[in-house]
């Protein structure tokens, strides 16, 4: 009885396929999303503490089965090449990132790419002037779109009908100004500093450091 109740309480912590899966908040842009099998993390690892933004314990951070990082440019407070060199994970980036990486560890960078099922389109945006990439990616009928650090709203009012847009407060602030078309059921906003002051909607979140929640359909 013991061996069957462990079973089902097992099975019930891992989000079902093609049900939900289950989001944390580490910090900054980095999200870890995860079905139980394969994790991605976005914009993960980051220098912890980087430009005054959110700081964390890289040792706390453990994802389960194959890992995915989803980068979206090489300013520190989105990518730390040094401690991604710790990990066995796998990366996904704009082509300037992965120079002197092991290439064995490198997704192609491409019109679609793929990992573990996962499709993945990039969108290059604006940023400044560094090579920067938002991305929509396509998991278990999921439409889930990381906008980055762009200033650029094209990008999202693209993407068609989206289960989760993660976006930053400048980002949705422009978006809802403009009233731009936002077609999602939940708005991640992410890259904020604690206690910052957000836009509001009617689907908005805001995560707390550390906070879970589910991605439904």
């Amino acid at each position: 009885m013991r061996i069957v109740s462990f079973i089902l309480l097992s099975l019930w912590s891992i989000p079902a396929l093609g049900d939900t899966l289950q989001a944390r908040f580490i910090g900054n842009a980095a999200i870890e999303i995860t079905d139980g099998e394969t994790t991605l993390l976005t914009d993960f690892p980051y220098t912890s503490g980087a430009f005054g933004y959110m700081k964390y314990k890289f040792e706390e951070v453990k994802p389960v089965g194959r890992v995915l990082c989803l980068i979206t440019h090489n300013h520190s407070d989105h990518w730390d090449a040094t401690l991604f060199k710790k990990t066995d994970w796998s990366l996904a980036a704009p082509l300037k990132l992965v120079r002197k990486l092991d290439p064995s560890r490198i997704v192609p960078f491409g019109p679609k790419m793929h990992f573990d099922g996962l499709e993945i389109t990039p969108i290059r945006t604006v940023h400044g002037n560094v090579n920067h990439v938002s991305y929509l990616v396509e998991w278990h009928g999921l439409r889930l779109y990381f906008t980055g650090d762009t200033e650029e709203t094209g990008g999202v009012t693209g993407a068609g009908k989206l289960d989760a847009l993660f976006v930053t407060p400048w980002l949705l602030e422009r978006l809802l100004l403009r009233n731009s078309s936002m077609d999602a059921k939940k708005i991640v906003i992410y890259h904020h500093l604690e206690g910052e002051a957000v836009p509001k909607c009617a689907q908005c979140m805001t995560p707390k450091q550390g906070e879970t929640f589910p991605i439904a359909p």
